[in-house]
């Protein structure tokens, strides 16, 4: 080999092997800070409910019951009462072991349920656990089979009741109330309004078709007053009937079912917020 071909050889092979060797060293100073330099974090043990329970687990209203609880692991604990669309109420800083004494409200109805949640706020672990106040209910639904649910007290009052050639009109007289059930299909398909006859004259918007009949006294006041009622409804089909009703209705917070007696000894359903109606047969 010349030596003009040597120098050109040794030009080009200085740089590649300059270019390795830093590529060698980049690879273990890397290599180095990841073995090095990884931090290294101790997990700590994860906080433990040993027990969470309320005794007696059913209560009457207005009972004072007890829940107790043991944690483990844990630097904060914090117990919870739930309620159905209204704010949740705490109580927190609570001892790792300890009771509670909880009075259910004279009012409730439903189960209570309640959550205990443990924390270790510096590894952020976390643990939680329910119990339940099953509120025994102080009421029976007066017809068989029963809906699911505490019922109302029971409200016994006169009432009335006549079919029209497009669903329903039923007084209740305790409640100074006249309640149509329209069969059209539309919305609202239960209306409540006020009786406001006082005992005059109504309107006279007859003669009615044959075979059919002009609502009087309540029914006919408000059928006069209200077209709308009136187009949905049409005519009567009977006079109305006169007999005694038993009301009662579901104790939610909201989104309540409404029952009571028919003429026929049947029950009407209502349904929450005037979505709908129907007639439940009753098992003797």
């Amino acid at each position: 080999m010349n030596r003009s071909r040597f120098l050109l050889l040794l030009l080009l092979l200085v740089p590649l092997m300059a270019a390795a060797t830093v590529a060698a060293q980049y690879r273990v100073h890397q290599e180095a800070d990841s073995y090095f330099y990884l931090p290294l974090v101790a997990k700590g043990p994860e906080p433990r409910i040993v027990n969470f329970q309320v005794e007696p687990s059913a209560a009457d209203p207005g009972q004072t019951v007890t829940l107790s609880w043991e944690v483990e692991d844990a630097d904060q604990v914090v117990l919870t009462r739930f309620w159905d669309y209204r704010p949740a109420e705490w109580w927190k800083n609570l001892p790792l072991i300890g009771t509670h004494n909880y009075t259910v409200p004279d009012w409730e109805r439903n189960p209570i349920y309640f959550m205990l949640d443990a924390y270790d706020t510096v590894t952020g672990n976390h643990v939680a656990a329910g119990a339940v106040i099953n509120v025994i209910c102080p009421e029976t639904w007066f017809f068989y089979p029963p809906p699911d649910g505490c019922p109302t007290a029971p409200t016994y009052s006169p009432a009335s009741e006549q079919p029209f050639e497009g669903g329903f009109m039923i007084w209740v007289g305790t409640q100074d109330r006249i309640i149509v059930l329209f069969a059209d299909g539309n919305y609202p398909k239960v209306s409540n309004h006020v009786d406001e006859w006082d005992g005059g004259a109504i309107c006279d918007l007859g003669p009615p078709p044959a075979g059919m009949f002009h609502p009087v006294r309540g029914f006919g006041t408000l059928w006069c007053a209200e077209p709308t009622i009136r187009d949905r409804l049409g005519w009567a089909l009977e006079p109305e009937t006169g007999y005694e009703t038993i009301l009662q209705s579901t104790t939610m917070v909201k989104y309540n079912h409404t029952y009571l007696r028919a003429a026929d000894g049947n029950v009407w359903h209502l349904l929450p917020e005037s979505s709908g109606w129907e007639k439940i047969p009753v098992v003797p």
